[in-house]
């Protein structure tokens, strides 16, 4: 399906150059899940989008994505069930699963993914998990913000997405300095940390913090399967991410320290506010850290790979 819809958006932007108005030549690009897929492969296709703001859609390194969430997981989630009911899973280690990947996957657009990025990713989302960043992010090249949303589900980041999406293009259409950060993620027996870096001083900075609700899966996300295997009616569960205080270095160098909870992981992570044109605010945050860095499963191989929903 990218096939055709990355033709349609080509197509969508040729409409708006040939009957709106001839002297529009620059786009801004964004969409959500499926669509934050095509807004990946359309940008690497089409050199007239200038920034991408992709939405919950960081499946980049797409094998890697996929068994992390079975390794996380112990199966897949429920809204997968459409793949999961077409035996998809048993296919995700053959030869022409890998040959469709060198088609679909932005990662292998790289060279042609230069311009400036906004991810956005909800922080709790159902489908995907909130640390699949850590099989991509630091490939990317040129300037890529992050931002992740907390107590956010897939279906359910439209209004604060709206915003980061108007910060973004806003200060890249004034020419304001995009913020630019580093961070590193460590872990001792006791304790998990992030160090960011940032080369302008924000105007505020605080931490979230969230937990499973057991070690028998590395899941954060609100909604579950009601049973195993099943994806109709799924039921709630209570993982929050709770603000923490995170401790200011120097004006620039922030640090977030977590204690490793006995039986269970924690996920956490730093998020940045900046100054945005017209007195707003860009808010942007690093990767998450999930502690202990242990998983309840190993890798599944074939016909094991089914599982079944959680």
């Amino acid at each position: 399906m990218q096939l055709p819809m990355t033709k349609a958006v080509v197509r969508a932007m040729d409409t708006v150059t040939s009957f709106a108005n001839s002297k529009i030549n620059r786009f801004y690009l964004s969409g959500a899940s499926k669509r934050g897929w095509i807004t990946w492969t359309t940008a690497a296709v089409d050199n007239r989008i200038v920034g991408i703001i992709p939405v919950v859609m960081d499946m980049l390194n797409l094998p890697s994505s996929i068994m992390h969430h079975y390794r996380s997981l112990g199966g897949w989630s429920f809204s997968l069930e459409p793949f999961w009911s077409q035996n998809i899973p048993s296919w995700i280690l053959h030869p022409n699963f890998r040959r469709m990947v060198d088609i679909i996957d932005p990662l292998q657009y790289l060279t042609r993914l230069e311009i400036p990025k906004q991810l956005i990713i909800a922080g709790n989302d159902q489908t995907f998990l909130p640390d699949n960043s850590h099989y991509f992010y630091r490939n990317l090249l040129g300037t890529t913000l992050l931002r992740i949303v907390p107590n956010a589900l897939h279906t359910q980041i439209g209004r604060e997405a709206s915003k980061v999406l108007s910060s973004f293009i806003l200060m890249m259409e004034e020419a304001w300095r995009l913020p630019k950060m580093t961070w590193t993620r460590a872990e001792n027996a006791t304790h998990g940390s992030i160090l960011v870096e940032t080369e302008m001083e924000p105007v505020r900075v605080g931490g979230w913090v969230a937990l499973t609700l057991s070690g028998t899966r590395r899941d954060f996300r609100r909604l579950m399967a009601k049973e195993p295997g099943s994806s109709v009616q799924p039921v709630p569960q209570d993982v929050r991410f709770d603000n923490f205080e995170v401790n200011t270095l120097t004006p620039t160098t922030f640090e977030a320290v977590i204690s490793i909870p006995a039986h269970r992981w924690a996920c956490f992570f730093i998020e940045l506010h900046f100054l945005a044109p017209g007195n707003e605010i860009m808010s942007t945050t690093t990767e998450v850290h999930i502690v202990p860095s242990t998983f309840p499963t190993k890798p599944c191989n074939a016909e094991e790979c089914i599982s079944h929903l959680v």
